[in-house]
């Protein structure tokens, strides 16, 4: 419990899960991954596994292959990969920021802009600034599409 969002988390772990595996160290490889997956099991956040530039496919092969606590939420997430290679190159969103997620976590609640920069520390300027980026980066012009092409991705 780093204090990072939950999207950085499973990205983190998924790293080093992918570091272990490639030293040959497959227990803490698939330690690193279990934890990437109760993230995602609780979160929702699967985008983050199968739009993962790593090389996640054989650990995650490996990790389905035994009795597992989240083997189901991996199988998913392993047919998933081949139907998205199946189809061609997949389209990546660029990569949000941590606070960006932050911004992108209050936008389908009711709140201003000043409200969620109260919320978050923030001046509303910042709030903008952050709302302008995600809205580019989700290729989309209006808070109400970014939070329809953000659910999704599994963002929020």
């Amino acid at each position: 419990a780093d204090g990072a969002h939950p999207y950085t988390r499973v990205g983190r772990y998924l790293e080093s899960a992918v570091r272990n595996a490639a030293s040959g160290d497959t227990r803490a490889a698939q330690t690193c991954l279990q934890r990437a997956l109760a993230i995602v099991d609780r979160h929702g956040f699967r985008r983050a596994l199968v739009d993962s530039r790593l090389p996640v496919r054989e650990i995650l092969t490996d990790y389905v292959g035994d009795d597992r606590p989240f083997r189901m939420v991996a199988t998913q997430l392993l047919e998933r990969m081949v139907a998205d290679a199946g189809s061609g190159p997949s389209r990546y969103v660029e990569t949000l920021t941590e606070r960006e997620l932050m911004v992108l976590g209050f936008l389908p609640t009711m709140m201003s802009n000043s409200e969620i920069a109260a919320e978050m520390f923030f001046s509303v300027n910042t709030v903008k600034t952050h709302l302008k980026s995600i809205y580019r980066k989700l290729e989309v012009s209006r808070r109400r599409d970014a939070v329809v092409r953000a659910r999704e991705l599994n963002l929020i």
